[in-house]
């Protein structure tokens, strides 16, 4: 399943994907198991009925799509970006990283996670984790209020 815009003004939405995607479903007689949802309002259904989670994208600041597969406690396989995913993912432990626009490397994590279910729980386990010390809405809010002391001292 394919969650996110296939058609928009801006240049990071390559519509050439979606396209090519369902073409090869097609030629290889799948394409009743290709969906395209371009918006969704309750995003945890589509997080918690999936096997795994890819964020492909080669610029990010804040992933937040990311943060709340792991919340979930899906594998997550994301691009290395610097300052964004890699200070969120732990590669191997929490969720896997690969180089932007290193398909092969991407093929070969997703053929990974989805061929070893215990391994791919095991991710999907430490990203919850990751997230309930880390983000905890708790932890976020004093962060933010010690944050806005020291800024007025």
């Amino acid at each position: 399943m394919y969650i996110g815009a296939t058609v928009s003004p801006y240049f990071e939405i390559d519509q050439s994907i979606a396209r090519g995607i369902k073409d090869e479903a097609a030629a290889m007689g799948r394409s009743a198991d290709v969906m395209f949802v371009d918006q969704a309002r309750a995003m945890e259904r589509y997080y918690r009925g999936a096997d795994a989670f890819v964020l492909s994208s080669i610029r990010e600041a804040n992933p937040v799509s990311l943060l709340e597969a792991m919340a979930c406690g899906l594998p997550c396989i994301a691009s290395r970006i610097q300052g964004a995913t890699d200070v969120i993912v732990d590669d191997g432990v929490s969720g896997r990283l690969v180089e932007p626009d290193d398909e092969e490397g991407l093929a070969r994590a997703l053929t990974d996670v989805l061929g070893d279910p215990a391994a791919a729980r095991r991710l999907g386990q430490a990203a919850r984790t990751t997230i309930e010390h880390r983000y905890d809405i708790r932890q976020t809010a004093n962060r933010w209020l010690q944050a806005y002391e020291d800024c007025l001292r």
